[in-house]
C-alpha cells in the first residue's frame, strides 16, 4: 500500500497502490465505517503509484506515477474516469514520485514532484503555471505545498530545507539541516527504486494541516521539526531503533505518528517531546500514514497489505 490520503472534510479515505500485471488501483473508503465506496482502476500496466491528494472541494484525486514518461493524472470522482494532466510536455526520465494539494477553495493549486524539477499546475484549468528547476549539482528528494498554496517547501541531497514563494518559484530561505546525510542519494534515481525495492522509503516533507510546523524525515530515520513563521528548529527526535519508514502530523503540529519498518506505529507528543503510546497490528513495515483533520483518526497502510483505521483516542484499530 503506497500511499494514503484523507479528504480534507475527514469522511473519506484514499488508498493507492500497483497491482502487478493489472496496473494500479485507487480505492475510496468511508471513513467512519471503513466500507468501500469506489475504485479507480488504471488498465496500464506501467502504472507505479507512488502518491496522491485530494482536492479542497473532494471532487478530484490527483495521482502520481513514477514509471518514466509516463504523466501523473486526475481521478474525476464525480464521471469515476482519469485525465492525465502535462500530456504536451515532454516528460522523459522525469517521473513523477510525488504529489501535494493546497488545501483553500480559490486558486486551487496542486505540485508535482520529481527529481529534477516542481511545477505548480492549476486544478481548475489542469495546465501548468510554472515549474522550479533543480540547481546543478543538487536534486530534489522532497517537496510539500503549504496548505494555502503560497509556500513550497523542498529538500535537497543534502538535507536543507528550501522554502520558495510558490507564485514566482523564487527562494524565500534556507532551512540547514540539523543532521548528517550522505550524498550518496544523489546518484539513486528515486522513481526506479520506488519500483524495483518495495523497501526503499524516500525521505519526505510535510506540512501541518495548519500550515505552521514542517515536518522533515530524512534517510537516515532522524525526524526535524521546524517552525515556518520563525523559521527555526523546534524539534529533533532520532530515538528509535528500528527504521522510520512513514510520518504524519496532526493540524496543529502537536502530534506525530511515526510508522517504523517493524511494523510498529509510535505516537509522539511534541510539547512533552516524548512517546505516548504504541499501536501494534500490522506485521510488516509501515509505508502511509494519515492522520484526520479532525485529529481523531489515523490511517496505515504496510508491506503486509492490509489497511488498518485507528481511533487516536481509543488505540484500538478497526
Amino acid at each position: 500500500m503506497r500511499s494514503i490520503a484523507f479528504s480534507e472534510d475527514g469522511g473519506t479515505i484514499a488508498t493507492g497502490s500497483s497491482v502487478g500485471s493489472s496496473g494500479g488501483q485507487v480505492i475510496l473508503w468511508d471513513a467512519t465505517s471503513g466500507k468501500f465506496i469506489c475504485s479507480c482502476n488504471r488498465p496500464d500496466t506501467l502504472l507505479h503509484l507512488s502518491a496522491m491528494a485530494f482536492s479542497p472541494d473532494l471532487e478530484t484525486v490527483t495521482i502520481a506515477n513514477a514509471k518514466k514518461h509516463f504523466p501523473p493524472f486526475i481521478w474525476d470522482l464525480k464521471t469515476n474516469r482519469s485525465e492525465d494532466i502535462g500530456e504536451d510536455i515532454d516528460h522523459g526520465y522525469d517521473s513523477i514520485f510525488d504529489v501535494s494539494a493546497s488545501r483553500g477553495q480559490v486558486d486551487r493549486t496542486i505540485i508535482t514532484i520529481s527529481q529534477f524539477e516542481i511545477r505548480l499546475w492549476s486544478l481548475e484549468t489542469r495546465k501548468l503555471l510554472h515549474e522550479i528547476k533543480h540547481v546543478e549539482g543538487d536534486l530534489f528528494s522532497a517537496a510539500a505545498l503549504s496548505p494555502d498554496g503560497k509556500t513550497i517547501a523542498s529538500v535537497s541531497v543534502e538535507g536543507d530545507i528550501v522554502l520558495w514563494n510558490a507564485e514566482h518559484g523564487k527562494i524565500i530561505t534556507t532551512l540547514k539541516n540539523h543532521t548528517k546525510e550522505s550524498r550518496g542519494f544523489l546518484n539513486a534515481y528515486i522513481p526506479d527504486m520506488i519500483n524495483h525495492n518495495p523497501n526503499f522509503i524516500p525521505k519526505h516533507i510535510i506540512f501541518s494541516q495548519d500550515g505552521k510546523t514542517i515536518l522533515y524525515c530524512s534517510e537516515n530515520a532522524s525526524i526535524q521539526l521546524w517552525d515556518v513563521e520563525t523559521q527555526e528548529h523546534k524539534l529533533l527526535i532520532n530515538q528509535f531503533d528500528a527504521q522510520v519508514t512513514s510520518t504524519a502530523i496532526n493540524s496543529e503540529g502537536s502530534l506525530i505518528a511515526i510508522g517504523l519498518a517493524s511494523g510498529s506505529i509510535v505516537l509522539f507528543d511534541v510539547e512533552s517531546k516524548r512517546i505516548t503510546s504504541t499501536l501494534q497490528g500490522h506485521k510488516k513495515p509501515i509505508i502511509s500514514l494519515a492522520i484526520s483533520p479532525d485529529g481523531n483518526k489515523l490511517v496505515s497502510g504496510s508491506q503486509d497489505h492490509t489497511v488498518k483505521l485507528w481511533g487516536l483516542y481509543t488505540k484500538s484499530p478497526h
